[in-house]
């Protein structure tokens, strides 16, 4: 599997204390118009912009189609390419306090790492200061890319691949526990799903990094889908803590609805292990590009 992302960690100092412990969460509200502020974008639309190939906006953000129709069948529609996992605000007084938030760039976003890093400063700007931004690797070690006086390393960014992430991380045995640490929303027959079974989970990861290794990878994953689908059916819940839970954050009306809690998975794990590892970096279900549907493994690396 050819599909390439790399992991940048941000951290953020609060500059004064803040009371809602959701407030990173209103990134979806102005991520997209802070973006065209930063490439110098006064468009409201793409439509007859004359900048073309020389502007990174449509890559991100269009979400274009395939052409192919046979790709239309095999693959839902494509994400977006960046991935945030968003952190909780500590607990009062916080003042002080640094969070860490992290983006995942797949594919060719990558290529504008520097553009992400000076979207999240500048959203947080009213109540969080940027220190640092540190690209990881498989293991977790961190590498200075970006300082707080704005100094840059580029030769430090570190490339993840799908392949390699396999080959560098502990491999799973016959059980898995697995804790969604946000709201994830997954949807049956246009219905929010309140219970969660291992095939329901690893479908939605079949669908979801399939898309994204086609859109943004240019790859064409050579599994068997149906298949696997079918044996998802023999990984049995030997332990659930799951429940729907609801957030409330500060954009008046709005909540972060989902199932939070841990799971516990027994069964033939091999076969899963691609989708369970990258999943812990993609996210999965509504919202995933904005912080909702993030989940870890434990004992495993991520």
């Amino acid at each position: 599997m050819a599909l390439t992302f790399t992991k940048i960690v941000i951290t953020l100092r609060l500059q004064r204390d803040i009371r809602g412990r959701y407030a990173f969460f209103n990134l979806k509200n102005v991520f997209e118009s802070v973006f065209r502020q930063n490439i110098n974008c006064c468009q409201t639309s793409c439509y007859g912009c004359r900048s073309g190939e020389e502007c990174c906006y449509p890559g991100i953000f269009s979400q274009s189609l395939s052409a192919d129709p046979l790709a239309l069948k095999r693959y839902q529609k494509p994400s977006l390419p960046f991935v945030f996992h968003i952190p909780l605000v500590p607990d009062l007084p916080n003042k002080g306090m640094t969070v860490e938030m992290a983006v995942v760039l797949i594919g060719s976003a990558a290529e504008y790492y520097q553009h992400f890093i000076h979207c999240v400063s500048s959203v947080y700007s009213g109540f969080a200061a940027l220190v640092k931004a540190e690209s990881e690797d498989y293991m977790g070690n961190r590498y200075l890319i970006m300082g707080e006086l704005g100094e840059m390393h580029h030769d430090r960014l570190f490339l993840f691949s799908a392949e390699e992430l396999q080959n560098n991380c502990q491999h799973i045995s016959g059980m898995i526990e697995v804790t969604f640490v946000t709201p994830v929303i997954l949807f049956r027959q246009g219905h929010a799903m309140r219970e969660m079974s291992f095939s329901t989970f690893i479908r939605a990861l079949f669908r979801r990094v399939s898309s994204l290794a086609y859109y943004y990878g240019g790859v064409e994953m050579n599994y068997d889908f149906k298949w696997l689908a079918e044996q998802s059916y023999h990984v049995e819940t030997i332990e659930s803590e799951l429940a729907w839970t609801e957030w409330k954050v500060a954009t008046p009306g709005a909540r972060l609805s989902g199932i939070m809690g841990r799971t516990a998975f027994s069964g033939d794990m091999d076969i899963f292990y691609p989708f369970l590892l990258l999943g812990q970096y993609f996210n999965i279900g509504k919202g995933a590009s904005f912080g909702r549907g993030r989940y870890l493994m434990h004992g495993i690396c991520r």
